[in-house]
């Protein structure tokens, strides 16, 4: 319903505006459909995988680097460190870790400790797939027990203790 004469003109649409789709971290007001489908949990659970899976994929790399350097027979070999890709795997590892402790900001640690679990999974899937190890009946049990168990405790454990900002951490590390 327009009220007003300028309104009514068609240099005016009467029909109400749609709310930009904004994403407002850490519990901003927005009036987005983005407000109470991604919180700090959701973050917490992201960073918690996708660091656990960058670990896993610098750890396997950094035995490839190693493997390689075993096969080589030539003399002097190079020690794994001074590959180029060694220090690619070194920086993986550090900043999947980065990710996962940030992880522990955002997330309640009773849903972070079991997303570690993917780490695990990832370096059964990488050590069969690409380091060429063999795959066992058991492996597949323990990759089934593994999923379930973190599944249960994620879905059951508290989203957060409390939230953590600038002002608490700080009065945390004083």
């Amino acid at each position: 319903f327009c009220s007003t004469a300028a309104a009514r003109s068609r240099a005016h649409s009467c029909r109400p505006r749609a709310a930009p789709m904004t994403w407002v971290p850490f519990g901003g007001k927005t009036s987005s459909i983005w407000e109470h489908t991604f919180t700090p949990l959701h973050l917490g659970i992201i960073l918690a995988v996708s660091g656990n899976l960058l670990i896993a994929c610098s750890l396997a790399l950094q035995k490839w680097v190693h493997m390689a350097f075993e096969r080589e027979d030539e003399e002097p070999r190079l020690a794994a460190r001074a590959r180029t890709l060694f220090p690619v795997a070194l920086l993986g590892l550090m900043l999947g870790e980065v990710g996962n402790f940030a992880a522990f900001g955002l997330a309640s640690p009773t849903v972070v400790s079991p997303l570690g679990a993917v780490a695990v999974i990832a370096n059964a899937a990488i050590a069969f797939l690409v380091l060429k190890e063999r795959f066992y009946l058991r492996n597949l049990l323990g990759i089934v027990v593994t999923v379930l168990g973190s599944v249960v405790v994620v879905l059951n454990a508290p989203p957060a203790v409390e939230d953590l900002s600038l002002t608490s951490f700080k009065t945390l590390v004083t």
